[in-house]
């Protein structure tokens, strides 16, 4: 006699239709962060929209005020860490030719780039100031600018401590370098 066992009836997990688009949202979200930052860090920037400088008129004036602002506090921020470091013990300020050149590189650097994150249902602005700071691209403009000036070239020890600030911020805030992007 040959007795039959019986299966116990496999359970399913119940999951929602809800559940399962919020989990390919997020999925898509952080393809598209992944896929931003990596043509960010190769120069392709797909669907890219080139922004003139912060401080033209434009019809997205609002925009543009908000990002100067942004930008001129993420600056003040960070060259404050900068000087409150041991490396500049001494100085309370900024060399002020030095300081007018960055504010106009980050102005003409910072935020030009616009991404549309479809997830979220919000615009993404490129590249940040830490990011602007770290691949040199914000000392190699307020270079630029400080030549216009009649001075040599733009002083090394600003562009060494503005670039440990943004170290340390990015650990603070537990990104990594490629990660910067996807704000």
């Amino acid at each position: 006699q040959a007795v039959k066992k019986q299966e116990a009836p496999v359970k399913k997990a119940s999951v929602t239709e809800e559940q399962v688009q919020q989990k390919l949202g997020m999925r898509r979200q952080a393809s598209f962060l992944r896929k931003a930052a990596i043509l960010d860090s190769i120069g392709k920037f797909e669907g890219e929209e080139n922004l003139p400088p912060i401080g033209e008129s434009s019809d997205a004036g609002k925009k543009k005020k908000a990002l100067q602002t942004r930008i001129d506090k993420e600056l003040k921020s960070m060259i404050k860490e900068m000087l409150q470091s041991r490396d500049f013990e001494d100085e309370t300020d900024m060399e002020p030719q030095a300081h007018e050149a960055l504010v106009k590189a980050a102005k003409e650097v910072c935020y030009t780039r616009q991404y549309y994150d479809v997830s979220k249902d919000e615009v993404i602005y490129l590249p940040t100031v830490v990011k602007a700071i770290l691949n040199n691209s914000l000392f190699e403009k307020a270079d630029e600018l400080y030549h216009e000036e009649e001075h040599e070239e733009f002083p090394e020890e600003y562009s060494i401590g503005l670039r440990k600030a943004a170290f340390a911020r990015m650990a603070e805030e537990g990104l990594d370098y490629d990660d910067s992007d996807g704000e």
